[in-house]
């Protein structure tokens, strides 16, 4: 992720490094049975990213974030949409709702933005490439279903940074 790398550098020459690794496993589903759980593919470097999330417009989808280290989630904001949180387990989840998302222009890409909010640690703000799909176009289901978005993060109270994401299949 080149803003990782970007932050990394900039940390280190002004000395301020976060002090914890951490990583977040981010779990998606559709709430709907009607529609596609959310599915990824691998696009090479070809739109700026290595790999496309793709979601169906008029869709709910659900995500649990389970970060790996005994920090609690305190907000989740998602394409400029704070999440209602709710709390089981230590797990965290929200949905967002995507009724008022615009299908994705044929050839294009878009970034989706998650700001993660850990108890006492600084926000994370991730991006990911994503393309938005209409109910019924094939397309979205092309590649493999989402079993898991991993977020490698360095952490603290002043500064955290996003140092790589992976999409895992679901199996």
């Amino acid at each position: 992720c080149w803003l990782g790398e970007f932050c990394l550098r900039t940390c280190q020459q002004l000395s301020v490094m976060p002090e914890e690794k951490i990583s977040i496993s981010v779990d998606m589903r559709s709430t709907s049975p009607h529609m596609p759980n959310p599915h990824y593919k691998e696009d090479g470097d070809r739109f700026g990213s290595k790999h496309t999330l793709k979601l169906c417009t008029g869709n709910t989808y659900r995500f649990t974030f389970r970060p790996s280290v005994q920090r609690e989630v305190t907000r989740v904001t998602v394409a400029d949409e704070v999440l209602t949180l709710d709390n089981n387990d230590g797990d965290t989840a929200g949905t967002l709702d995507t009724s008022n998302f615009q299908n994705s222009k044929s050839g294009s890409r878009e970034n989706l933005v998650f700001i993660i909010h850990l108890k006492d640690a600084a926000p994370l703000e991730v991006s990911t490439q994503v393309k938005f799909y209409g109910a019924r176009d094939k397309h979205a289901l092309y590649g493999h279903e989402v079993g898991r978005m991993t977020i490698n993060a360095t952490i603290d109270k002043n500064i955290s940074f996003p140092t790589g994401v992976n999409f895992l299949p679901k199996r």
